[in-house]
């Protein structure tokens, strides 16, 4: 994968993260910066009893470092249309409202 980085104050940020050390290259202190979440994660934090290690790893997390694939948007929705569970419905609507919303 090749990254490119047109931005100035992008491109001094990760300089800075690298000189610090920890990372290899720039796509490995980007890569290390954002984390796309598969659509089990999302799924599992809207069951009625998530599992409790899921939990704390998300909530661990920099909220503004968590992403949403397309996909996995789209395997959610269809989820949410196919649910017969009333409550489960909300919960993913709810969920999907919430992560749409700046």
């Amino acid at each position: 994968m090749t990254i490119q980085i047109t931005k100035p104050e992008v491109e001094a940020l990760i300089k800075q993260r690298l000189q610090s050390g920890g990372y290899k290259d720039a796509e490995d202190v980007i890569l290390q910066a954002l984390q796309l979440l598969d659509t089990n994660i999302p799924s599992e934090l809207i069951r009625s009893r998530p599992d409790p290690g899921v939990e704390k790893w998300v909530y661990a997390q920099d909220e503004q470092s968590l992403y949403l694939s397309v996909v996995t948007i789209g395997e959610l929705r269809r989820g949410l249309v196919k649910s017969s569970s009333c409550i489960q419905r909300c919960l993913t609507f709810s969920f999907l409202r919430f992560m749409e919303d700046p």
